[in-house]
Formats: structure tokens, C-alpha cells, sequence
């Protein structure tokens, strides 16, 4: 009777060991044959990854809004004033309500002129205030001759009021890699006075 007993517990750990060694060989056969197809289809798996990339930055880039050209004050989102978010842009001239600027997008090869909502549009500038500043009339004319048309600003947007931004504004200094900040720098020339900065709601 053990012996019996030993010979069905071998039968069964046989068995066991069976089924593992079958369960492992059909393991590796789905691996070998997922191998075998990559390697005869490598050109097809590297467009299909390609493909799939290139999806996933559009989709992040729409979703945050990188490539987005923005025409006017309520084209923001609200997620950008509140977190202070800074637009690059260029300047397009210097009038009595503000600055106006050309927001200039990030700009992704291949994908910005195929997303681009206003491709062939006349593009509409940006109208922006030097947020926490009242400028002087000589102010005015500083920024006229030290904001050029077609330079690279950055606003850094602090509130936004019907269709004027409020913002902190950055350029480069002439021959210097340096950027400093206009709204402090009329102050500090003393061509402006500071005014209460207007949080209305984005």
C-alpha cells in the first residue's frame, strides 16, 4: 500500500512537472513567435512607435495648449493667469492703452503649421498692461524707444481684465543675455508710479 501511495504521488509530481515544463514552452513560444515578428516586421514596428510618439505629443500639446497661438485676452486659460504662466511674444507697437504683442507660440516642427487654427489669418496682437504700474507720459515714450517693433518680449500673466492683460514684462538687455523685467525698471527710472494690480477673475 506505500509503495502504492509513492508511486501515485510520483505519477502526480511527473504530471506537475509536465504541465510547468508545458506551461514554460508555451511561454516561450509566444515570446520566440512576438521575436520572430518584430524581427521579420522591424520597419513596421518602428513606424507603429513613431506613429504612436508623434500621437502622444499631439495630444499633450493640444491638451496644455504649447502650439496655440493666442489672438486675444479670453483665449487664455484661466489655468495659465492662475498659475502666472509666461507667453513669449514679439512686440507690435506701443499705443496709449498698452503694449501690444504678437504671441508667439512653441513652435514644433511639422506639427505647428498642420494644428495651427489661424494658418493664413492675419494674427490680431495682444493687448497688454504693465501689471502694478501707471505709466507717465515720459514712460510712454521710453518704452517707445526700448520696446522695438518685432522684439522678443516675455509676459509673465498676472490677471486678466475684459481684453487687456495684466503682466509682468521681461526683455533682453542690448548685448547681454540677461533679461530684466520693464514693469520694475520704469519704476525704478521713476517714469511710473505703482498702482493697485486688479486680480479680476480669469
Amino acid at each position: 500500500m506505500p509503495e502504492t501511495s509513492r508511486e501515485i504521488e510520483t505519477v502526480e509530481g511527473r504530471s506537475d512537472r509536465q504541465q510547468r515544463d508545458q506551461g514554460n514552452q508555451s511561454s516561450r513560444n509566444v515570446v520566440s513567435i512576438i521575436s520572430q515578428f518584430a524581427d521579420d516586421n522591424l520597419t513596421l514596428v518602428r513606424n507603429i512607435s513613431t506613429v504612436l510618439a508623434v500621437t502622444g505629443v499631439v495630444v499633450i500639446a493640444r491638451s496644455i495648449k504649447l502650439i496655440t497661438k493666442f489672438q486675444a485676452a479670453s483665449e487664455i486659460p484661466a489655468r495659465f493667469i492662475e498659475r502666472n504662466v509666461s507667453l513669449r511674444g514679439k512686440v507690435h507697437s506701443i499705443t496709449e492703452k498698452g503694449v501690444e504683442v504678437e504671441h508667439v507660440p512653441i513652435y514644433l516642427p511639422v506639427l505647428s503649421p498642420v494644428l495651427s487654427k489661424h494658418k493664413g489669418v492675419s494674427t490680431s496682437p495682444l493687448l497688454v498692461h504693465l501689471a502694478g504700474v501707471e505709466l507717465t507720459p515720459e514712460g510712454r515714450v521710453w518704452l517707445q524707444k526700448n520696446l522695438a517693433p518685432a522684439q522678443t518680449v516675455w509676459l509673465k500673466l498676472i490677471s486678466r481684465e475684459d481684453d487687456t492683460l495684466h503682466c509682468l514684462l521681461s526683455q533682453s538687455r542690448k548685448g547681454s543675455m540677461w533679461s530684466y523685467c520693464v514693469n520694475e525698471e520704469v519704476l525704478r527710472l521713476g517714469l511710473a508710479r505703482t498702482c493697485a494690480c486688479r486680480r479680476s477673475p480669469a
